[in-house]
């Protein structure tokens, strides 16, 4: 009897210390989705718990071709410094069903009126630890891999991949090289085609660093427009 009863007792212990685990795991993922949303309207912008509409509006962005199940969560739309922005949690899965485990990251994506990028990717060669970064998405027909301009620091620190290397590396000024070489750690990723622009680090933003990566991505659009010749 009494060895039933211990056994009851672990049953219940175990129960109730993965019931804990899980509440506060939702419970801290709604703190997070309070505070990005209290950011957001702090900044002016519009917000939503769940908006795939921009998806559209990312066509050609190969960091948002995932083949699988792809969602947008905590959508924060507005304008920053004249562009129309949009910072998102992109979620999606590596396969077409979407039934194994999804995976998932922040981003902020740029509209410019005065940006015409051939498509390219600049992608940093840092990596924080493996928790923090999310897979790459099964993207097809990636770009092939471009040498940049020499071989000093920028090139140590990045990839660039783009079909269009004559058109893409004189947008690399002094200015936007900087920029890159104070900012390359933790993982960096930048995205341009035509008038948009999306910057992300392929993890999960916190509502106190949301300024931060506005600010960032604002500084490198603002780059690319000066040095784009149209």
């Amino acid at each position: 009897m009494v060895d039933v009863l211990l056994g009851l007792l672990d049953y219940v212990g175990f129960a109730l210390l993965v019931i804990g685990v899980l509440a506060l795991v939702i419970w801290r993922a709604g703190r997070r989705d309070r505070g990005l949303q209290a950011v957001a309207e702090s900044l002016g912008m519009s917000y939503a718990r769940r908006d795939d509409a921009p998806l559209e509006s990312f066509v050609g962005l190969k960091v948002f071709d995932a083949i699988g199940v792809r969602s947008l969560a905590n959508v924060a739309e507005g304008t920053v410094s004249g562009s129309r922005v949009w910072l998102v949690d992109y979620r999606y899965s590596k396969h077409p069903t979407g039934t194994v485990e999804r995976y998932g990251f922040s981003a902020c994506v740029l509209k410019g009126d005065r940006l015409d990028l051939p498509h390219f990717r600049i992608v940093s060669r840092s990596r924080p630890r493996s928790s923090t970064l999310s897979p790459v998405p099964h993207r097809p027909e990636d770009d092939p891999e471009a040498p940049l301009q020499d071989s000093g620091e920028l090139a140590r620190r990045f990839r660039l991949f783009t079909a269009s290397p004559d058109a893409v590396r004189p947008l690399l000024g002094p200015g936007l090289e900087e920029r890159l070489l104070a900012s390359w750690k933790p993982y960096l990723e930048i995205e341009g085609l035509g008038d948009r622009l999306a910057v992300t680090r392929r993890s999960w933003i916190e509502p106190k660093d949301v300024r931060t990566m506005l600010d960032q991505a604002g500084w490198i659009l603002d780059d690319l427009q000066r040095a784009s010749p149209h």
